[in-house]
């Protein structure tokens, strides 16, 4: 609305067309569709206590057209999809009033919320252990873990306070930026010098780090249910799994009561399997199978950081 625009190259056509030639000027109102604009909530990660402050990416305008010339001094707004009350996953939903001669399209951004205080609890990472390659550019797998004890998800965007490095190499892979309660694993693949994942997170009113290291000597991964040393053979564990094969229940000794996310149990295809833990005092702890579908699964039990895992068999 309000744009002037002209027309050219109009040309006369039909079997009178020589009785006629177009001469002067005319003028007639057009309908000019408007353009859309886009309007995107940036990404923004902060603590729980902590002031959002909200950023925007514009797209869509014309040649010439800029913020301030479409919506002068008028500025975009956001509000949340639920009440700031905890830290989380919340969506920013932003907004401005449509201009003249464009049509609004608003995409959500995403705050993240990450627990601090008091009550936060660092990540805790460890190496699980690693996998010789063959057929392979690369000799190793590292397979890599870590387990968040607060209740609600941590985000930790890959940079200075989550990184890998390595004394050789390593296929480029980075590490996990969203971890959520529980537990979970990636994968890297090196070539057996020194590889370190450094973790940085909130932990009790400060930040703390936590490194976990892999190389070519490190713990190898599970075989047969143990896990296996760099000569090939069996570690001495003081952490024994039984009966195996299980049908109802299976003892896991430990001296101590585990933590929340310590002891996990996963199925074939890798997937955290839901089960009731029991702790049994000095016999440790009972995890119930019953009603679980035969076939194989692998208890992970984590202990001073460091991580085993156990392959039985269901019945």
């Amino acid at each position: 609305t309000g744009k002037t625009v002209s027309s050219s190259g109009m040309v006369l056509s039909g079997t009178a067309v020589a009785n006629y030639a177009l001469t002067g000027v005319a003028t007639s109102t057009a309908n000019i569709t408007k353009v859309t604009l886009t309007l995107t909530a940036n990404d923004q990660v902060i603590n729980f206590g902590e002031t959002p402050g909200y950023t925007y990416s514009w797209s869509g305008f014309i040649s010439g057209e800029s913020q301030l010339s479409v919506f002068g001094s008028s500025l975009p707004v956001s509000s949340l999809d639920k009440p700031l009350t905890q830290a989380g996953v919340y969506s920013i939903i932003p907004f401005i009033a449509a201009p003249l001669n464009y049509s609004m399209l608003f995409v959500n951004g995403t705050l993240y919320v990450n627990p601090s205080g008091a009550g936060a609890r660092k990540i805790r990472t460890s190496l699980d252990c690693v996998t010789p390659l063959t057929g392979s550019p690369w000799a190793y797998e590292a397979r890599f873990s870590y387990i968040n004890d607060n209740i609600t998800m941590v985000y930790v965007k890959d940079g200075p306070d989550n990184f890998l490095t390595s004394a050789g190499s390593f296929d480029g892979t980075l590490p996990p930026q969203l971890f959520n309660p529980g537990t979970g694993v990636f994968f890297v693949k090196f070539d057996g010098k020194k590889l370190t994942w450094t973790l940085t997170t909130n932990d009790s009113g400060h930040k703390s780090s936590v490194a976990s290291l892999a190389s070519s000597t490190s713990k190898k991964c599970t075989k047969d249910g143990f896990i296996v040393g760099p000569d090939g053979g069996p570690i001495d564990q003081d952490i024994r799994v039984y009966p195996n094969p299980v049908s109802d229940h299976v003892i896991v000794t430990l001296s101590n009561e585990p933590r929340k996310g310590d002891v996990i149990v996963y199925d074939i295809m890798g997937r955290a399997s839901e089960v009731k833990m029991n702790w049994m005092g000095d016999m440790g702890l009972e995890i119930e199978m019953t009603g679980k579908p035969a076939g194989v699964y692998i208890i992970q039990v984590t202990n001073d950081g460091q991580s085993e895992r156990f392959k039985i068999l269901k019945q």
